[in-house]
């Protein structure tokens, strides 16, 4: 990868498909991130490839709305083709549906449209056809942000230069009736593709599966030919409102179909007024930490850097000289004892702080009491809307273990590591990258193990809890924030014992890019490592928001869309460690942020 195209200097690569490649990249005097697309190098004497880049920035230049992707700059030159855009930090919806592997919630489907439609109806008013609308050029961030992209194929009404009546472009399984028909396509040909897209968000599925045993000619005779396959059979619980919504945006014939996409989202809005408004925030909220959580995990990995403060040259002599200075024979040998006595020294503390002192699960006892859950705006400027009312909460006393579960517990107990961050230090790494699911089953196996009642039944991802069980859990929110907070110690720091998360917790600014060892830094008022930063942490409830039920209950809320996770993670900003801070968590995402401690009631039943 090249360091700079012209004035951009190229930070990672987040995406690449058979036109393109595109950059994450910095103005290298103004400061801005970008996306900077460039035409791979393959298809620079490609005339026809060269003029769907120069369409694609001719397009986007008659466009400025809130929801297409502002063009900034545009670079022909000896070397290539690139286009400039506004960066968006988050992830495409193909990727999201990839990540989620089941149809998206309701309210965000219609969350989606809303904003999306607007955007289409836009282009439409500048008689501007995308011809390629699909999951894949709609992008999303954590904010709720929708942005249209992806113009390499636009039609602008009276250019016919890409358009030659007889051709076929776009992506096969969104085309409509009339595109596989290499008829030109018109603004109801962009509802039809809005309508395949609704359907896959919706069901999870494509209306045409391509298949081992279904060629392209197949599918085109498909989309031409055939209703599109029943909603009911893939998704029975959708509402026969929404189905009816689907199949007139999908009409084989195009005046059949709704006549503008304003015509589309009146529509959508008018069913909007059936849904619960509070599982519509809810399910809304879920969705977009999701995609914070992967837009997160993309820009820490692959990330390429150079220095800025310095010449290439500078930086090369530097480390030459540098280099010189290692190279001495004197200067190696001191090295090379220095580190190992550090490493032999390290190892000693690491032996006797994590295999002597510590045992297998270390419990501490919390004494109950009452405490206001949330956050308050005058000490934490942070707050999120989720994080209000203020509630006082009674919380009984509990034993919640005092470090995250280690890679080392996990393993002994369940006989696997899933962790992505492997090391050879398992007792005090956090176990990461498993589901919710699998911490339950940690939960369960390390009861019987210790002859304790199971706390969970658990059957095809259906989860039951024995509120009486004495056998070990997952914390509830309210007992998480309760001990995070210091419990009836409570100061209102901002952060798990500190309103410094540097002591306290590994963050983005100091945990260089992975796990660190639990009890590295240090403990809050109860002597709990870890509660801020290192690893998210899964608790019992489902994400519910306090002003529309008891979110903070002991024994959870009755919602089954999305589980809260706590305390933020080595790759978190500090405002995502705060002791009130609400992130969510599909119940079978696997995540390499998220890890758990273990509960147990204090006052329980025998088997």
């Amino acid at each position: 990868m090249p360091k700079y195209i012209q004035s951009y200097r190229l930070l990672s690569k987040v995406g690449a498909g058979g036109m393109g490649v595109v950059y994450k990249a910095e103005h290298k005097y103004r400061g801005e991130i970008v996306a900077l697309k460039s035409l791979n190098l393959t298809l620079t004497a490609d005339e026809r490839s060269k003029q769907r880049f120069r369409n694609e920035a001719k397009v986007l230049s008659l466009l400025d709305h809130p929801n297409v992707v502002k063009i900034l700059d545009f670079i022909e030159d000896g070397e290539g083709i690139h286009i400039v855009t506004e960066f968006v930090d988050g992830l495409d919806l193909s990727e999201l549906l990839h990540k989620i592997k089941k149809p998206l919630p309701l309210s965000f489907v219609i969350y989606l449209l809303e904003k999306l439609l607007p955007g289409v109806d836009y282009l439409h008013s500048k008689d501007i056809v995308h011809r390629d609308i699909k999951p894949g050029n709609i992008l999303l961030n954590s904010k709720g942000d929708v942005k249209i992209t992806d113009f390499s194929i636009a039609r602008i009404d009276g250019d016919q230069k890409l358009t030659k009546t007889g051709n076929k472009v776009g992506t096969l399984l969104y085309m409509s009736p009339e595109q596989v028909l290499g008829k030109t396509p018109d603004e109801k040909s962009d509802v039809y593709s809005l309508g395949v897209c609704l359907y896959e968000l919706l069901t999870g599925k494509l209306p045409y599966h391509w298949d081992k045993d279904l060629s392209e000619f197949k599918i085109m005779q498909k989309i031409v030919n055939e209703k599109l396959p029943s909603l009911k059979e893939l998704n029975p619980g959708l509402p026969d409102e929404l189905i009816k919504i689907v199949e007139r945006a999908t009409q084989k014939e195009p005046g059949q179909r709704f006549s503008s996409a304003l015509e589309f989202r009146n529509e959508i809005l008018k069913f909007k007024k059936h849904l619960n408004v509070n599982r519509e925030i809810e399910e809304i909220k879920a969705t977009l930490n999701f995609i914070r959580q992967i837009a997160e995990e993309k820009s820490r990995s692959s990330v390429y850097r150079v220095k800025t403060t310095h010449s290439d040259q500078e930086d090369q002599k530097t480390v030459n000289e540098e280099n010189e200075k290692v190279d001495s024979p004197i200067n190696k040998k001191v090295i090379i004892s220095s580190i190992s006595l550090i490493i032999f020294i390290a190892t000693l503390i690491l032996v006797y702080k994590f295999v002597v002192l510590r045992p297998f699960v270390e419990m501490i006892k919390v004494e109950g009491g009452v405490f206001d859950m949330g956050c308050y705006p005058a000490k934490d400027s942070n707050c999120e809307n989720d994080e209000f009312p203020v509630l006082p909460i009674e919380v009984k006393s509990f034993y919640l273990s005092k470090y995250e579960v280690s890679q080392f517990e996990f393993e002994e107990v369940m006989g696997y590591n899933p962790s992505f961050h492997k090391t050879t230090d398992q007792k005090s790494a956090p176990v990461e990258n498993l589901t919710w699911i699998q911490a339950a089953e940690f939960c369960n196996a390390l009861s019987e193990k210790e002859g304790l009642s199971k706390v969970y039944t658990i059957i095809n991802d259906v989860v039951k809890r024995d509120s009486f069980a004495n056998g070990y859990r997952l914390p509830t929110e309210a007992e998480w924030e309760f001990a995070a907070k210091g419990g009836n110690n409570y100061r209102t720091n901002i952060y798990s014992g500190s309103d410094d998360i540097s002591e306290v917790g590994a963050f983005i600014n100091n945990s260089g890019g992975v796990t660190n060892s639990s009890g590295k830094y240090s403990s809050n008022e109860l002597g709990f490592y870890d509660m801020s930063g290192n690893v998210y942490e899964y608790c019992e409830n489902y994400y519910r928001l306090y002003g529309f039920t008891n979110a903070a209950g002991v024994t959870g809320s009755k919602s089954e869309f999305a589980k809260v996770r706590r305390g933020g993670s080595f790759a978190s900003d500090p405002a995502y460690c705060r002791v009130s801070y609400r992130s969510t968590i599909f119940i079978n995402q696997q995540d390499k942020f998220t890890g758990f401690r273990v509960a147990r009631n204090l006052v329980t039943k025998t088997n």
